[in-house]
């Protein structure tokens, strides 16, 4: 009986110790805090434009990505540290056209702790020259019981 006391008592040991191992590096991980998105508000064509997404916190810090149609395309990210943790920043710059108009972009941050990535979105709107600001209309008038109009009208910016 002493030699199964004995046995059990290192067997035991090893897995209290392995189990402290997992509980300190479990304890020493964090999630990340949630993105910060800054953009323009007004986002004109042919502008330079540049999202940036931030995030604090996490341990081990978070990697930071953004993506477009569900396809990443940015990767890039630059961290710096403070005295609240690890501050983690992507910057995605591009010049404003029609194909970023009306398009959602989405920045994620993970750093493995979480099940999936913490996400936040931004929806542009890119406004062209056109863009109507005022419409004024004169001369109207019925043209048959069905009320049809007949009517000038002029577009300002």
């Amino acid at each position: 009986m002493d030699s199964t006391v004995s046995g059990f008592a290192p067997r035991a040991s090893r897995f209290f110790i392995l189990l402290a191992i997992f509980i300190i590096q479990a304890a020493a991980q964090s999630p990340p805090g949630a993105p910060i998105i800054t953009a323009p508000q007004t986002i004109k064509r042919n502008d330079q434009i540049t999202l940036t997404c931030t995030v604090k916190g996490g341990s081990p810090p978070p990697s930071v990505k953004w993506l477009r149609d569900d396809i990443v395309i940015d990767e890039t990210f630059t961290t710096t540290q403070s005295s609240d943790g690890p501050i983690v920043v992507n910057t995605y710059s591009f010049v404003a056209d029609d194909e970023e108009h009306l398009e959602v972009f989405e920045c994620q941050s993970d750093n493995g702790v979480l099940q999936n990535p913490l996400s936040r979105t931004i929806f542009v709107e890119v406004w062209s020259k056109y863009a109507v600001k005022h419409l004024t209309c004169v001369n109207m008038s019925t043209l048959d019981l069905f009320f049809y109009y007949k009517s000038q009208c002029k577009i300002t910016q």
